[in-house]
C-alpha cells in the first residue's frame, strides 16, 4: 500500500531564461490539480544558486528547450541539481528519445499542448511519487520495459498493481503505471497506452522499446473498434491480423481503458497471448478506468472546490475594497469641496489679474503710440530695427532720417538696416553694420551713406535697447534697437586738413634740420678759418654754403604754400578721430 498524501506543500524550482517563460510559473502555482506547491523562479544561467537550492527542492523544472542558447546547458543544470529530480519543460522540438538520452533527466512534458501546465504537475507528482523506490524504474521518460525478476503468474502481478493503481491520484502518472505494470506483468518489452487527441491516437505512456511510430495512429483501425465496443480484441498473429504496431511485433491484445484511451500490449513471437491473457487484461483495464474516471471526479472537484475558494476570497476582497472605497470617497468628495472653494477664490484672483492686465495692456500701448510718434519727431537721422527670424528689420525711422537721406518711408520700413548704408570704410577697426546687430551690444560703426546732398560720410550707432530687468549680454537681450545717424563729414574734412597741415610742418621741421642746419654750420667753420688765416679762398667755400641754404629756402616756402589734400589721412588723424569719439560717449 502507499503512504498517504503528503501534507506540505511541494518545493519547486522553475528555470527559465525569459520572462514569458517566467508566467508560466506562477500558473503551475495557482493550477489547482494536484497537492500544493510552491514555485521559485530561477536564472537557467544562475547555476551556483541552484547548486545551493536544489538539494532543499523537491523537484527541478528545466523550462528551455535544450536546442536554444537559453537551454544549452541543460547538463550543467542536470550535474548541479545532483539528486533531486529534473522535469524537463520543452518544446516538441526536443523529442523524447532525445530526452531518454540525456543524463540526469527524469521527466518531460511537451510546452506546446493545450493542457501543458496540467501534465507538468502530474509529471512533477510522479518524478516526487514516494512509491517510485520498488514498482519503477529509476526514469519515466524511458518507461521500463524489463522483464520481472518475480516468478508469479500474470494474474498475480496485477493484482499487486491494483493497490498502488487503485490509490493513485494523477492522470499522467496512472498511464505510466498501467503501462510500467502491464509490461512487467507480461515480460514484455512492448506496452503503449494512447488517447484520442485531435482525431489521431497520440501515446501517453509507452516502454522504451516502442517506436515512435505508434505516436500519432489514425483512428482507422483496431484501436478504434475497441474504444468504440468497450470490448479488448487479441491480434494472434501479424500474417492474419492488421496490428497497430510496427513488423517487428508479431501479436499483440488491446483493452479499453474506460472512454479515455487503450492500452496495448505486445510481442515479438506470435501468439504469445491467448484468451485469458485477454480476460485478465480486460478486467485490469475496468479497474483501472474506474480509477481514472474517480481521478477526473475528484480533479473536477477539487478545481471546483478550488475555483469557489478563490470567488469566496475574491468576494471578501471585494467587499473589503467597497468598504476601503466608500471611506475613500468620503475623503475624495471633502478634498473636492476644499479643492472648490480653492479654485474659486483662485477664478476671482485670475479675474482680478485679468482685470489688471487688461489695464496695464492699455496704459503700454498709450505708451507705445506716444513713443512712436516721439521716436519719429527726434531732430536726428535714426532708425528702429527688430530682429525679426535671425534677421534685422526696420520698424520704424524718424522724419529726420527721410528727409536727410530723401527716401519715402515704406521703402525702408521691413527693409534691413544695411540697406541704407553705400559702404564700410575698409581701413576702419570696427565690425559690419549687421555683425554689429547681431552682437547685440552696444557699437559705433563708420559707413558712407548716400542723401539728398550726395554720399557722405556717418557715424552710426547701434544701441540694443534694454531688457525689462536691466540685464545685459548676448543671452536675455531684447531682440530690438535704435541706430541713430550723425553725419561727421566736415569733422572729417577738417581733421584730414589739421593732418596735412601738421605733415607739412613735420616736412619743414625735418629741411630745416637736414638742409639748413648743415649749410649754416659749414659757413660758420669757413669764415672762423678766414679769420684765423686770411685766405680769401675759404670765402668761396662760404659762398656756396650759402647758395644752399637760399635754394634750401626755396623748397620751404612751396612746401608751406601747398594745397592740403582731401582724401590724405595720417595716423596722427586716426589717433585724433579715436579722441573725439571717447568725448562723444
Amino acid at each position: 500500500m502507499n503512504e498517504p498524501p503528503r501534507s506540505r506543500p511541494r518545493t519547486v524550482l522553475y528555470l527559465t531564461a525569459s520572462d514569458a517563460t517566467a508566467r508560466d510559473a506562477a500558473a503551475l502555482e495557482d493550477l489547482p490539480s494536484g497537492p500544493d506547491r510552491t514555485i521559485a523562479s530561477l536564472s537557467t544561467n544562475d547555476v551556483d544558486r541552484l547548486r545551493d537550492w536544489a538539494p532543499d527542492a523537491d523537484c527541478v523544472v528545466f523550462a528551455e528547450t535544450p536546442t536554444t542558447d537559453a537551454g544549452s546547458n541543460l547538463l550543467e543544470v542536470a550535474d548541479a541539481c545532483g539528486s533531486t529530480p529534473v522535469v524537463l519543460f520543452t518544446d516538441a522540438s526536443y523529442a523524447p528519445t532525445a530526452a531518454r538520452a540525456t543524463d540526469g533527466v527524469d521527466g518531460y512534458v511537451r510546452r506546446d499542448t493545450e493542457d501543458a501546465l496540467e501534465h507538468l504537475a502530474d509529471e512533477i507528482e510522479w518524478v516526487c511519487g514516494d512509491d517510485r523506490g520498488d514498482e519503477s524504474d529509476a526514469d519515466p521518460i524511458a518507461m521500463p520495459g524489463e522483464r520481472s525478476v518475480a516468478d508469479a503468474e500474470p494474474a498475480d502481478r496485477l493484482l499487486e498493481s491494483l493497490a498502488t493503481v487503485a490509490f493513485e491520484r494523477e492522470r499522467d502518472r496512472l498511464f505510466e503505471l498501467l503501462v510500467h505494470d502491464v509490461s512487467g506483468a507480461f515480460e514484455t518489452d512492448y506496452c503503449w497506452l494512447s488517447t484520442v487527441h485531435f482525431g489521431t491516437f497520440t501515446t501517453r505512456a509507452r516502454t522504451a522499446a516502442v517506436p515512435d511510430d505508434v505516436d500519432g495512429v489514425s483512428r482507422d483501425g483496431p484501436l478504434e473498434t475497441v474504444l468504440e465496443s468497450g470490448e479488448p480484441i487479441l491480434l494472434e498473429d501479424r500474417e492474419s491480423d492488421e496490428l497497430p504496431i510496427d513488423e517487428r511485433q508479431r501479436s499483440a491484445c488491446c483493452v479499453p481503458i474506460g472512454d479515455a484511451g487503450v492500452l496495448c500490449v505486445a510481442d515479438e513471437q506470435p501468439g504469445t497471448f491467448d484468451g485469458r491473457d485477454c480476460d485478465l487484461l480486460a478486467a485490469y483495464g475496468r479497474c483501472a478506468g474506474a480509477t481514472l474516471e474517480r481521478i477526473e471526479t475528484e480533479s473536477q472537484l477539487a478545481s471546483e472546490r478550488d475555483r469557489l475558494r478563490r470567488e469566496r476570497g475574491k468576494l471578501q476582497e471585494r467587499r473589503d475594497q467597497l468598504v476601503d472605497d466608500r471611506t475613500e470617497l468620503q475623503a475624495e468628495r471633502d478634498r473636492l469641496a476644499s479643492e472648490l472653494d480653492r479654485l474659486e477664490a483662485e477664478r476671482d484672483r485670475l479675474v482680478a489679474q485679468r482685470e489688471q492686465l487688461h489695464t496695464k495692456r492699455d496704459r503700454l500701448e498709450t505708451e507705445r503710440d506716444r513713443a512712436r510718434v516721439a521716436f519719429e519727431r527726434l531732430p536726428v537721422p535714426a532708425v528702429r530695427y527688430e530682429i525679426d527670424d535671425g534677421r534685422p528689420v526696420v520698424r520704424n525711422v524718424t522724419e529726420c532720417l527721410v528727409d536727410v537721406f530723401d527716401v519715402e518711408r515704406e521703402t525702408i520700413l521691413d527693409a534691413s538696416p544695411d540697406e541704407l548704408v553705400a559702404g564700410a570704410n575698409p581701413d576702419a577697426p570696427e565690425p559690419t553694420l549687421l555683425e554689429a546687430i547681431q552682437r547685440g551690444e552696444r557699437r559705433r560703426y563708420t559707413a558712407d551713406v548716400e542723401t539728398a546732398n550726395g554720399l557722405r560720410e556717418f557715424r552710426l550707432l547701434v544701441t540694443p535697447l534694454e531688457t525689462a530687468n536691466g540685464r545685459g549680454g548676448e543671452a536675455d537681450r531684447d531682440p530690438e534697437g535704435v541706430i541713430v545717424y550723425r553725419d561727421v563729414t566736415p569733422r572729417r574734412r577738417r581733421e584730414r586738413e589739421l593732418a596735412a597741415a601738421e605733415t607739412r610742418l613735420e616736412t619743414i621741421a625735418e629741411l630745416i634740420d637736414d638742409e639748413v642746419r648743415r649749410p649754416l654750420n659749414v659757413a660758420r667753420g669757413f669764415l672762423e678759418l678766414a679769420e684765423a688765416t686770411g685766405d680769401e679762398e675759404h670765402f668761396e667755400e662760404v659762398e656756396s654754403a650759402q647758395d644752399r641754404l637760399l635754394e634750401c629756402i626755396d623748397r620751404l616756402s612751396e612746401s608751406a604754400r601747398a594745397e592740403p589734400e582731401r582724401g590724405e589721412r595720417s595716423e596722427r588723424g586716426e589717433r585724433s578721430e579715436r579722441d573725439v569719439d571717447a568725448v562723444e560717449e
